[in-house]
């Protein structure tokens, strides 16, 4: 059965998380992803972690492999008006340009939406940013740790005394690339129906702030942020979290704490507190909830991620490691734009490829 994305070509001219993701997410759904990476050096996320003095040892780069996986790699020297003009007619039979570069970067060389578009107007042309194509900012560089830091998220987790705290792993990235393939996934139904491309952009900023959802309502609509909450003292027992003897950790959310207040006692092996009337009812358990936590904190012991979106008939797949850096370049070039072997020779001497 086909999958959904097949038939669809993306051009990834990203670097780092943010727009790599973006890409690896379309791939996933079986579009055909070219990464156009730099000729000399590629995508500085291939060395990040030696760099970062990460010894990998013959290990698989994560990084890179779980930003890049289900592509093929380009190599071109786009400082060379040749190097520009395969990407530029590369884009003549894509459906998705995406991008990641600061505002400016991408005219200057002559592969902005504007250029691309006149040449192509069914491309899509995506852009993963930092604060969006608008404002005082929006040429601005921005990297994951500054999409938490300013969206707020960094004080909407965490004890209410605590200073503001990093969430490892790149999550402002993840987001603006999940929300960038949202948009991607917009553009191409409207085109279905237009027969049009159009411009699409995701944010940092903005992504980071529709994550926070209710967080960011109550600023808006109450003129104050829902506050951080205490673990120790968190007003439904219940919807908490407990370090175990083992020292894992145990999460519990039950909205309807009273349906399993009692059962939940037996599981413990405490059904003493069962029939503590401190404990009776969740606002008895809510008026004395320092003591009730306190007695749970007491209690003893108790395995790459796949397609994060599941379509019943049509599901995504993970078909390709991340390529071998330009691994794909004669494939791309004889294959989608008909070069011969000859040119490719001439393009190699020249440095371009």
């Amino acid at each position: 059965m086909p999958m959904p994305l097949e038939g669809i070509r993306v051009l990834d001219w990203t670097i780092w998380q943010q727009g790599p993701v973006a890409a690896a997410m379309l791939g996933d759904l079986g579009a055909e992803v070219i990464k156009i990476e730099e000729r000399v050096g590629g995508d500085p996320g291939r060395g990040m972690l030696r760099a970062a003095g990460l010894d990998l040892s013959g290990r698989p780069n994560f990084y890179f492999e779980a930003n890049n996986r289900n592509k093929k790699s380009l190599t071109v020297d786009l400082k060379k008006p040749t190097g520009v003009e395969i990407v530029q007619r590369l884009a003549e039979h894509a459906d998705v340009f995406v991008q990641n570069f600061r505002k400016g970067v991408a005219a200057r060389l002559g592969l902005d939406a504007a250029t691309l578009r006149a040449r192509n107007p069914r491309l899509i042309y995506a852009s993963a940013t930092g604060y969006g194509p608008e404002g005082p900012d929006s040429g601005a560089p921005s990297f994951d740790y500054l999409g938490l830091a300013r969206s707020g998220l960094m004080l909407a987790s965490g004890e209410p005394d605590d200073p503001p705290i990093y969430t490892s792993g790149g999550i402002a990235d993840q987001m603006g690339a999940t929300m960038l393939a949202f948009g991607v996934l917009a553009a191409l139904l409207v085109r279905e129906r237009t027969g049009r491309g159009q411009e699409v952009d995701a944010s940092h900023l903005g992504s980071m702030s529709w994550l926070q959802g209710l967080g960011l309502a109550a600023r808006t609509m109450l003129g104050r942020a829902i506050p951080r909450q205490s673990r120790k003292y968190a007003t439904n027992p219940l919807w908490n979290h407990y370090r175990c003897a083992d020292d894992r950790w145990l999460a519990l959310s039950m909205l309807q704490p009273d349906r399993y207040w009692e059962r939940f006692c037996a599981v413990l092996e405490i059904p003493e507190a069962a029939a503590d009337p401190r404990f009776k009812t969740m606002l008895d358990r809510m008026m004395n909830a320092g003591e009730c936590i306190a007695l749970l904190d007491e209690v003893g012991p108790t395995q790459v991620v796949g397609v994060p979106v599941l379509l019943s008939e049509t599901p995504g797949s993970v078909r390709l490691p991340a390529p071998e850096f330009g691994q794909h370049t004669e494939e791309v070039l004889t294959e989608i734009l008909g070069y011969s072997w000859e040119e490719i020779g001439h393009l190699r001497e020249a440095e371009v490829i």
